[in-house]
């Protein structure tokens, strides 16, 4: 890339590819959710800029929703709390769904042998709680009544 940014298609740390797997999901979602939050968040901000903010965050969850293992896999949980601050329902749903079913028998979303359970475990147990508290909010701070309420999951061995 020109502007110093270095693509490895064939490393995940580097590039998030639509059709690959193990991808980090999270390195997109989490900036598009800050965007979305800049925007609802600082009254200062004219509407342009606003405007600015809310079509850069969406034109990157336009591009995760585009990839084809974002909904199998358990690295888009900034991602699910970009979808449910536009109120995408369907994404939240989906992805709430993905990353409950690896939740393991002792609380953890990763094997404990991972060394980065706890940390992927405590990223997922905030997004899930963040997107009860979203509501599935709409850019315009407008709640649905459908959307369903977060089941926290239990992590044990925290004392």
């Amino acid at each position: 890339w020109s502007d110093g940014f270095v693509e490895r298609c064939d490393d995940p740390l580097y590039c998030v590819s639509k059709p690959g797997t193990s991808q980090m999901y999270f390195m997109l979602g989490l900036p598009s959710f800050v965007l979305l939050e800049i925007s609802s968040s600082f009254r200062s901000l004219s509407d342009n800029s606003k405007a600015r903010y809310q079509a850069g965050a969406l034109e990157l969850l336009r591009f995760l929703k585009g990839c084809t293992h974002l909904f199998s896999g358990s690295t888009a949980y900034e991602t699910i709390c970009a979808a449910a601050m536009v109120g995408d329902g369907s994404s939240v749903e989906k992805l709430r769904t993905c990353m409950l079913a690896g939740q393991q028998s002792n609380g953890c979303f990763r094997s404990e042998e991972n060394p980065d359970a706890m940390d992927h475990t405590a990223e997922i147990s905030i997004c899930l709680c963040r997107i009860g508290n979203l509501a599935a909010s709409s850019s315009t701070g407008q709640a649905t009544q459908d959307h369903a309420p977060v089941r926290l999951p239990v992590i044990s061995g925290l004392d």
